[in-house]
């Protein structure tokens, strides 16, 4: 997958006219590594793409961050380097977000130990980009569980899917009607190659 990367930095850039091409050298070094393209993108860019990345290039740049993290919910990975107080930096946008009741990481140390931790957190991002437009059915609410329930918001804000709860009449409705809707998921599970048979029995 082509991850895409808000950069952000202080206003004046941290006086360097250089800093975006030395912070596209760092993330070069990382994307060779990693074996898969890191693009610069706007937050609108980034929409859907299941993790929110920020590379920090600067110290100065938490406003900058703050307007950014009003555009894009979801999980936040903050990319840093040993320069221009981007570590700092990065640790008080870390405090923010846990603060306001997000979560999120700071990528930092060698490039073996960024490339590693990025690979999981990049196959985490793709398998919640199938849940950007989409709905969770979850089925039946257990009243009498009352110290366990879940929390509808932060799973919206974590996936950007929202949970549709679906009632156990709806279900059994929905059962003894039989069948299965002929549309795009249900041809793409049955041309998956796993049994078709199964497949059927599963559907029906």
């Amino acid at each position: 997958m082509t991850i895409k990367t808000t950069f952000i930095s202080s206003d004046n850039m941290n006086n360097d006219p250089l800093l975006k091409d030395k912070s596209r050298a760092h993330l070069d070094k990382i994307q060779a590594a990693l074996g898969e393209p890191i693009i610069f993108a706007t937050p609108e860019e980034q929409q859907g793409q299941g993790c929110v990345f920020i590379f920090v290039a600067s110290g100065g740049s938490e406003m900058a961050f703050i307007d950014v993290m009003k555009k894009l919910p979801g999980y936040v990975c903050l990319i840093s380097t040993d320069n221009n107080s981007s570590l700092a930096a990065s640790m008080e946008m870390l405090a923010w977000l846990r603060e306001n009741g997000r979560s999120g990481e700071i990528l930092h140390g060698t490039l073996e130990q960024v490339v590693s931790r990025l690979k999981d957190i990049a196959a985490a991002s793709e398998a919640c980009q199938r849940f950007i437009d989409g709905r969770l059915g979850v089925i039946g609410r257990a009243d009498e569980r009352i110290a366990s329930f879940i929390d509808e918001e932060g799973f919206e804000a974590m996936t950007g899917a929202p949970i549709d709860w679906i009632s156990m009449e709806e279900l059994l409705t929905e059962y003894e009607q039989g069948g299965y809707p002929d549309d795009q998921w249900t041809r793409e599970l049955m041309n998956s190659g796993y049994d078709e048979e199964e497949l059927e029995k599963a559907l029906t």
